[in-house]
């Protein structure tokens, strides 16, 4: 899982929403956006976004589970002040505290250090939690900018 919740401002319960996976399906814990859907659908559509340094997709959530294309999947909104735990391939290192990266490789699951607009630059470290360096995760919060958010 590349995204876990770490914090939830002002609640215990981070809100959901049941939303359709779009033609490629969505892997649990990556990031999503909305996609357009097509007329007399009753759900709104998600697809997983990848990172690249020309990346300009505004984030939508976090899919909460794996499903298929056509499948009902529980996305958590991004919401201002929410703190994610990001799985890191490497051994996270403290230099990247404080920094905007790019979103994180889906199979690398480790942050990408993109030198592109501010658009592209959706997370800011903020902090390393774990006890060993194979446990080791990057908390990260999503830069407000490079969010689609109601």
């Amino acid at each position: 899982m590349a995204f876990s919740l770490y914090k939830c401002p002002g609640t215990s319960t981070p809100p959901t929403m049941r939303c359709i996976a779009d033609t490629a399906g969505v892997v649990g814990g990556q990031v999503v956006k909305l996609e357009a859907g097509t007329s007399g659908e009753t759900r709104p559509k998600v697809v997983q976004v990848t990172g690249d340094a020309t990346n300009s997709d505004l984030a939508y959530g976090v899919a909460l589970h794996d499903a298929a294309s056509g499948v009902e999947v529980l996305v958590m909104p991004i919401l201002s002040g929410m703190r994610f735990l990001a799985d890191a391939a490497a051994t996270p290192d403290i230099v990247n505290a404080g920094t905007l990266k790019g979103y994180l490789a889906a199979t690398a699951g480790q942050a990408i250090t993109i030198n592109a607009t501010a658009l592209t630059q959706l997370q800011a470290v903020i902090d390393i939690v774990g006890v060993s360096d194979d446990l080791k995760k990057y908390i990260v919060a999503f830069n407000p900018a490079a969010v689609k958010s109601f």
